[in-house]
């Protein structure tokens, strides 16, 4: 998941739900992990799946209410990370300064 804009070329894609719900999107992403990896073995450098490779995997998908659900619970505890992980850089910012300023 990705916390900032980034760009997507060669070699790196994005996948994104239909009715945007970043992390049902995100964990469903991770329960098909095994799957991926038939991918990665694909390919001279980087693993290749297409859209329709995509597409080709089974699994079962909730209705769109318990997705709905499912993001809104989630996505506060991925809010509370994401606030850690901010929260974390900037310790990392001071302490490099105080080091390097203070020694």
């Amino acid at each position: 998941m990705a916390y900032e804009q980034c760009c997507i070329g060669r070699g790196l894609s994005t996948v994104k739900h239909k009715l945007d719900l970043m992390s049902y999107t995100y964990y469903a992403m991770q329960t098909l992990r095994e799957q991926f990896e038939h991918f990665d073995k694909e390919g001279t450098v980087f693993g290749s799946m297409n859209r329709d490779n995509l597409g080709s995997i089974k699994w079962a998908i909730p209705t769109c209410d318990v997705i709905r659900e499912f993001d809104n619970i989630v996505d506060s505890i991925n809010n509370e990370i994401y606030i850690s992980y901010t929260e974390t850089k900037k310790l990392e910012c001071i302490r490099g300064y105080a080091i390097h300023y203070l020694i």
